[in-house]
């Protein structure tokens, strides 16, 4: 294992069952808990459940019935957090149980910038710009189609209340029954799947998955996501050790495209190129889905070594690297010209982790800023396709001079300009595929609501 104080996790994918990871250390800060959570549980029981049974039911479980809705669910409380968390898991196996959900606090729908740690999250939105202009975003953005967007990663922590009604729900699934109702293989997959285990739990057990779902969508209550609306698909193929097979990231790649994913976010990497992974890049790009990859965290220039998926040839593909707080390359952020596509925030980035927040670092963390913008894209129009979604976002880019030589656009993701069609800098737009004439381009491209845009001159660009 190579160790580098400091930095983050970026897994590494190993074709041999569970090998010793070779993946970064993170600084890891705790931020102060939650507060007290809920205490009670909304529990609906199938309407031909017997009411004595019912009663057994709570009773085995602790639980002190203190209201009941006519066709609806009975509200529950619990004497402490941890006895309804563990009810919930008992009643989610029950299959008399039509749902057991916790009874959360209703907020009127804002400004995610209200997250109470928001002013922390310098990647949305700081006082010298270096941002992805999260708070312009979201203005044009919020409210409209909810994506969905497929997390590869370590697992998510279901339980945390930043995700509460972002998590992707597989409709076609009964919980607990037992049966693969929608017949693809998996059992009661009813929020994802854990390809290591072959399960259907997939909470998180390493953390790295959870931080990066936060980066894309975290409700808002201590930190906010790129995407206020997105749904999150959980997909578990990083095990608790920081590790994963070719052949369950080809499994959840499939599933991920199958199941209506339209990004799928890798922040992962692996040193040789697998012809299988590339076959499920492929199926993806068919079926429509963009793939967001981590550069990696060698601080290595990837046109001269390789990383993967964020080296592989598939137009599908957005490779990210890793920008500080003063728009410059990470330390640890690898680069290239050819073969990196933009940047994104990843030093020092808040976020999620299991029952808590904490400040990582990585390409990981970069990634998904990028895959939220591409889901706010696509919640603004649902009908682009992989290749208006990935040159938009790639044209748009924001130009830094640190980032010139360093990726392919020279600059860093920016969701308002992405939402606006607003073209910065040539090189953005040449890294996009986009033919120049006379100084403007036509964004034919870019999709319906582009338009014909002009460059501005070196001191107009910002």
């Amino acid at each position: 294992m190579r160790t580098h104080p400091g930095r983050s996790s970026l897994p590494s994918l190993r074709r041999q069952a569970r090998a010793a990871p070779s993946f970064e250390t993170l600084e890891r800060r705790e931020l102060p808990s939650l507060g007290k959570p809920g205490l009670e549980l909304l529990v609906r029981f199938r309407d031909n459940t017997p009411s004595a049974a019912i009663a057994r039911v709570f009773n085995r479980l602790g639980a002190r019935p203190l209201e009941s809705f006519p066709q609806g669910p009975t509200v529950v409380s619990f004497a402490s957090p941890v006895s309804r968390r563990a009810a919930a898991d008992v009643l989610a196996l029950d299959s008399r149980v039509v749902y057991a959900q916790a009874n959360q606090r209703i907020r009127v729908q804002g400004d995610p910038a209200a997250a109470s740690d928001f002013a922390r999250q310098w990647g949305l939105g700081q006082h010298n710009g270096i941002d992805i202009g999260a708070r312009e975003a979201w203005r044009l953005s919020s409210g409209r189609s909810s994506p969905i967007v497929a997390v590869l990663d370590s697992g998510i922590d279901l339980r945390h209340p930043e995700f509460a009604g972002r998590i992707w729900t597989n409709n076609l699934e009964t919980p607990g029954d037992g049966i693969d109702n929608d017949k693809n293989g998996y059992v009661d997959d009813v929020v994802g799947w854990d390809f290591v285990k072959n399960t259907n739990n997939v909470q998180d057990d390493e953390g790295h998955g959870t931080h990066v779902a936060g980066i894309i969508g975290a409700d808002g209550i201590r930190v906010a996501g790129v995407n206020p609306t997105v749904r999150i698909m959980p997909l578990k193929m990083i095990a608790a050790d920081g590790s994963g097979t070719i052949d369950d990231a080809v499994r959840a790649i499939h599933y991920a495209v199958d199941k209506g994913a339209r990004v799928i976010n890798v922040s992962w990497t692996d040193t040789d190129w697998t012809r299988a992974l590339g076959d499920a890049l492929r199926y993806a790009r068919r079926h429509n889905v963009v793939v967001v990859a981590a550069a990696g965290n060698e601080s290595a220039n990837n046109d001269v070594v390789p990383s993967y998926p964020a080296n592989a040839p598939n137009r599908n593909i957005i490779s990210v690297a890793s920008i500080n707080q003063v728009g410059r390359l990470s330390s640890f952020s690898n680069y290239g010209l050819r073969t990196v596509a933009i940047a994104a925030p990843g030093s020092n980035i808040l976020s999620t982790v299991p029952s808590g927040y904490a400040v990582y670092s990585g390409t990981s963390m970069a990634t998904p800023f990028v895959t939220g913008v591409v889901s706010l894209l696509i919640g603004q129009d649902p009908s682009l396709n992989v290749r208006q979604l990935t040159t938009r976002v790639l044209a748009t880019a924001r130009p830094l001079a640190n980032l010139t030589m360093r990726v392919a656009t020279g600059g860093m993701v920016n969701a308002i300009n992405a939402l606006n069609g607003r073209l910065p800098s040539r090189q953005a737009a040449r890294a996009a595929g986009l033919v120049l004439t006379t100084g403007r381009i036509a964004l034919k491209a870019l999709g319906p609501v582009a338009r014909l845009a002009s460059f501005p001159s070196p001191s107009d660009a910002h």
